[in-house]
């Protein structure tokens, strides 16, 4: 995001929100949320005080019924499919393609485009 879209990224511990108190201000921010079932409690607290803070919400969510992809501005499923392990490897690996599809999207870059339809679907 950075490098292609000259805008700066900062990662937001989801306690910030939920533990603290803390209040952001996120006006003209997105907020992207990445999860494999979109249940983590502090997760979904985090993304809703982004959304009440003034950020646009974009949740990159393996199961889009959940109460993570139902909660944001805008649901992006990863289409990975049931995940049996822990470590949610599908699941990461699809978020990642998908976030560099977006950049790309964002940027309009045509080569990282072209880049990303040369994956294994």
């Amino acid at each position: 995001i950075e490098t292609r879209l000259r805008t700066p990224v900062s990662i937001a511990a989801p306690s910030v929100a939920s533990a603290s108190g803390v209040q952001l201000r996120l006006p003209d921010a997105w907020f992207i949320a990445l999860s494999q079932s979109g249940e983590s409690p502090d997760l979904i607290a985090a993304t809703r005080a982004a959304r009440e803070a003034g950020a646009v919400t974009i949740g990159l969510v393996n199961k889009p019924q959940s109460p993570l992809g139902g909660g944001v501005d805008v649901c992006l499923p990863l289409h990975a499919g049931d995940e049996f392990s822990v470590a949610a490897t599908k699941s990461v690996l699809a978020a990642m393609a998908l976030g560099a599809r977006l950049v790309a999207q964002c940027a309009r870059d045509d080569r990282l485009h072209a880049a990303l339809d040369r994956l294994p679907a």
